[in-house]
């Protein structure tokens, strides 16, 4: 390894390599796609990826719901791995690694989604699950001082949960059927509108900036407000930036530094998956509605109806779980141009994160006499730093070399500490602390040649260490070894050729192609002494190779645009889940490398400016993509299970509704075949032929639709006489279905007229039906047609000033309506907890924004 350490050491400074994009460079044909500040989605965004939600194929947005302290989710080119670090990488203003929860949307200028391996091979394993390099705002290099004040106001509004009894409806229903003992709490309450609130949330910014000789600077400040939707829910973020660039020797040094800090105060609610006393959401939704809030004396209610029954308003009310994260992140850059193109680029970055954490659930809530309280703290801290030599230079007017050599090196301690308590009674606590270091060299070339034809290469060598120690009396585990990465692209720009010059209609004409492997670590949790693959050292890094084949096509001066591109990924060690025995071994799983997944799929984008007149414009982009992904094989033939479903265990022996197995996707559903009911009971199709009562004799379906088939996006935006403004985007996911456990439990006629229930309960109750089945019936269609963002703007620029500026106020609307035939809360991608709808799926809203933007 050292040898050829050296031999590449060696090519990299005596011949290529390559490079970030250099001001100078000419135009190269861009693999990843750039989305400006103009192409945003509009309103109260308190999650930047919902910037970008429906902009770029291929680089979905999910989120579940509307929690203000649960961040979207970002998926590239489906799923590859499920026990691997698999997160996008955040490079933040250069400074890798960063928390994009923690910047504020309306700081940012510009988003750029590096996709194909071929690109984010030059991140390691960092860059498997997708790049993006965001860029924040910067001062203005053409005027002394500017001033931008930004401010909106959002109305947000929650439908809930549709088809659950009324108190009238329960007390009406409860006179036909004399049969039930109906306890009547005496009371009318609507617990939906006890928890879920309309909500105003609020966001302020204030940045001053500008150029002073060779010096360009902004200063900025934020401030949000974002009360959740259901009691007990908010987020508050607070903070700001400094940005300065510098040039000197004739510009022939550039140096620029950025410094922000924030902070975030949060309060969140409880709704893990399935069916607890803690989980706000499974009480609101199972709570009678003839149970008072109060009692005479002005306290809470105490239900005493079924286990863990508890006041859904005192839960709220009562209990405590906050959060505070603190994030100061500072990046220096400096370029020296030496003499003729030839340089040296430094950039070092620092990220350090504290976050702390509290939860109290009192005695006075819950069944227990004893209070349950937990401490958490979790201190975060990474130094990057990026170091080597370019050359920037055009040769005899028809080549142009742009190279890049150099050293990376990264560093980050992650420690996290729990302490947990029943009253007096101290529980173990839980430190831990995982160390990474990782260094190598990274190389780029990028070559063009005539304008015509362009070659991209990189070249890629990392070492990984990881350490790990799961206790202070713990041993240190550590984890490490070498990987190379190579990429490589080319592209052709047809339209340049001679032989194009008589196809007037055809403005634009780019083929291009590519080939680029990238990695994935092991989660640090697998290096254990109890994962019988970190003792055997079966853990690797797992590898993704790439093929990637598009076409750019312009129509008509390009006023019709054509983007598609076709991918392939091969991954051929992906980690995966064995069982083992218990004794002789510690735990019942192991982990290791072995399991083969093949993603591939296509991304296809239209863009037209239908009309481009001087009082009407008119812009409208399609969006298209498409991922299937397939599991060739895991070794031994193993499969793994997922998808715990809590409710009746009595019944079932199958509680795992999602299967990971060789010929379906990463992840597929495994559920037992309903065919109907005999005597009130669930009848099953057996696995061997025939019917049976029995579920555990049922054969389990294995359906491949966890994952959307595809996602469509519409955009269309509209000017005019220059003022005014209107946009519009459509998005349209389908495909994928839902395992609806939150209708299952709702609709189980055991509990018609005890707690609430869905009216689908009645009619089970009406036709003798004794337990709904945890069957392929509660597996729903979650197909939709949602209108994400409406807005309309009016922008004012002064004439006749001595003073430049404008002003816009601007409407937006976000989730305005969705067609779906779905039956639950929200019919989106759950990134977190994928096909399965169990109380875990907080409400989605309704927003309703007034903007104001001025720039003076």
């Amino acid at each position: 390894m050292k040898k050829f350490s050296a031999l590449l050491l060696l090519i990299l400074f005596s011949r290529v390599t390559f490079a970030q994009q250099k001001p100078d460079s000419l135009p190269v044909i861009p693999w990843p796609d750039t989305i400006k500040q103009s192409q945003f989605n509009e309103g109260i965004i308190g999650d930047p990826l919902q910037l970008i939600l429906g902009k770029d194929p291929g680089a979905e947005v999910f989120k579940a719901g509307s929690d203000p302290n649960a961040s979207s989710s970002f998926m590239l080119r489906g799923a590859f791995g499920i026990y691997s670090e698999t997160n996008p990488l955040y490079v933040i203003d250069g400074i890798a690694g960063g928390s994009l929860f923690m910047v504020p949307p309306e700081e940012i200028e510009s988003v750029k989604i590096l996709k194909n391996l071929s690109e984010t091979s030059f991140y390691g394993s960092e860059g498997s699950g997708g790049v993006l390099l965001i860029t924040t705002k910067s001062g203005s290099k053409h005027r002394r001082l500017s001033v931008s004040f930004n401010t909106a106001l959002s109305l947000q509004k929650t439908p809930g949960l549709d088809g659950l009894f009324t108190a009238q409806e329960m007390r009406d229903k409860a006179l036909s059927h004399p049969e039930i003992h109906f306890v009547d709490g005496g009371a009318t309450t609507d617990w939906q509108d006890e928890l879920f609130r309309t909500k105003v949330s609020q966001t302020y910014q204030l940045a001053v900036g500008g150029t002073l000789k060779n010096t360009t600077y902004r200063l900025s400040f934020s401030h949000s407000v974002q009360p959740g939707s259901v009691l007990g829910s908010d987020r508050n973020m607070t903070g700001g930036s400094v940005n300065l660039a510098q040039t000197a020797l004739k510009n022939r040094l550039q140096v620029n530094g950025f410094v922000s800090w924030y902070q975030v105060k949060s309060n969140s609610i409880i709704y893990p998956t399935g069916r607890y006393g803690n989980n706000l959401l499974y009480q609101v939704f199972s709570q009678n509605p003839t149970d008072p809030v109060y009692n005479a004396d002005g306290s809470f209610y105490e239900p005493r109806r079924v286990y863990l029954d508890y006041n859904p308003a005192a839960l709220a009310d009562m209990t405590t779980n906050e959060a505070t994260a603190k994030q100061l992140s500072a990046v220096l850059n400096a370029a020296w141009e030496i003499w003729k193109g030839l340089g040296i680029k430094i950039t070092g970055s620092y990220t350090d994160s504290k976050s702390t954490s509290l939860y109290i659930l009192p005695a006075a809530v819950q069944y227990y006499d004893r209070t349950f309280k937990s401490e958490g703290s979790f201190p975060y801290t990474r130094t990057n730093l990026l170091a080597g030599i370019t050359y920037n230079r055009c040769l005899k007017e028809k080549h142009f070399l742009d190279l890049f050599a150099g050293y990376i090196y990264r560093s980050s301690t992650q420690e996290r500490e729990i302490n947990s308590s029943y009253d007096t009674i101290s529980l173990a606590s839980s430190p831990e602390t995982i160390r990474y270091k990782d260094y190598g060299l990274r190389a780029t070339l990028n070559y063009h040649f005539s304008h015509k034809y362009h070659l991209g290469m990189v070249i890629n060598q990392e070492h990984y260490q990881s350490d790990v120690t799961h206790a202070p009396t713990s041993p240190t585990l550590g984890w490490g070894e070498w990987v190379f990465y190579p990429g490589i692209t080319a592209s052709w720009e047809i339209h340049r050729e001679r032989f194009m010059k008589n196809l007037r209609p055809v403005s634009r004409l780019i083929l291009k192609a590519g080939y680029g492997i990238a990695g994935a670590r092991p989660k640090a949790e697998y290096l254990s002494e109890s994962n019988e693959g970190y003792n055997d050292k079966k853990l690797t890094t797992e590898k993704t190779a790439e093929i990637t084949a598009g076409l750019d096509a312009g129509f008509f001066r390009n006023r019709l645009m054509l983007g598609f591109e076709y991918y392939h990924r091969n991954t051929n060690n992906a980690l995966f889940r064995e069982n083992i025995p218990v004794p002789p071994y510690l735990a019942q799983y192991s982990y290791r490398n072995g399991m083969k997944v093949v993603n591939s799929g296509i991304e296809l984008s239209i863009s037209a400016r239908v009309l481009d007149g001087r009082n009407l414009a008119w812009n409208s982009i399609l969006g298209l993509s498409s991922n299937k992904n397939k599991v060739v094989s895991i070794d031994g033939n193993a499969s793994m299970h997922s998808g715990y479903i809590d409710a009746f265990q009595l019944f079932s022996g199958t509680p795992y509704v999602l299967i990971t197995t060789s010929g379906h996707p990463v992840l597929a559903y495994s559920l037992p075949v309903f065919s109907g009911y005999y005597q009130g009971k669930p009848v099953y199709v057996k696995a061997d032929g025939g019917y049976t009562n029995n579920v555990n004799l049922a054969k389990l379906a294995v359906s491949d639709q966890v994952f959307p088939d595809y996602m469509l996006s519409w955009t269309n935006s509209f000017t005019l006489f220059k003022t005014f403004d209107l946009s519009f985007m459509f998005r349209y996911v389908a495909g994928h279905r839902i395992f609806n456990a939150t209708r299952m439990y709702l609709a189980d006629p055991s509990n018609y007229l005890e707690i609430n229930t869905l009216q689908e309960a009645e009619q089970n109750y009406n036709e003798g039906v004794l337990i709904t089945p945890m069957s392929d019936m509660y597996l729903e269609n979650a197909s939709y047609l949602r209108l994400e963002n409406l807005a309309a703007g009016y922008t004012l620029i002064p004439k006749n000033m001595k003073w430049k500026g404008r002003l816009r106020v601007y409407l937006a609307i976000n989730n305005l309506f969705t067609i779906t035939g779905y039956s639950g809360i929200d019919p989106s991608f759950n990134y977190n907890s994928p096909g399965v709808d169990s109380f875990n799926t907080f409400p989605k809203n309704h927003s309703y924004t007034l903007g104001i933007n001025l720039e003076i």
